[in-house]
């Protein structure tokens, strides 16, 4: 049995967590170019339902978060009715199928990272399998 050389395994975990951070600045890049705001963290809902949070590197907090379901939303509040959530956005985007692919490809940021209560609540509730709507004022 031959044993892992540890310092090309070590190269290549410093490798792998350079390339999801360049994905990551790619994914945040482009939905900034898109929204012309500035987004710290996103709940990705892919179509496959599976739920993730992404957050930008270094940052220190998730108060100009989006949520991308299909679409991109920017949202700034939701209320909840019957296991159903509604989400009231301010607009919505048309996300490119490239910066889908990469929150596919990329994990998941921790969510012991979500600093935002109510964000935080937003995400279980997501993960739970509550319904979403999205509701434009």
């Amino acid at each position: 049995m031959s044993t892992v050389n540890k310092s090309r395994l070590n190269n290549l975990q410093n490798n792998l967590q350079n390339t999801i951070k360049e994905i990551e600045n790619v994914i945040f890049d482009t939905l900034e170019k898109i929204t012309h705001k500035k987004i710290n963290s996103i709940i990705y809902i892919s179509s496959s339902h599976k739920i993730k949070y992404i957050r930008r590197e270094n940052n220190v907090n998730d108060f100009d978060n989006f949520i991308i379901y299909n679409k991109g939303y920017d949202w700034r509040s939701y209320f909840i009715n019957n296991r159903k959530i509604t989400i009231n956005i301010n607009n919505y985007y048309d996300i490119p199928r490239d910066i889908i692919e990469l929150l596919d490809a990329i994990p998941e940021t921790s969510i012991e990272e979500i600093t935002n209560t109510l964000y935080f609540h937003l995400y279980c509730l997501i993960k739970m399998g509550f319904n979403i709507s999205f509701v434009k004022d």
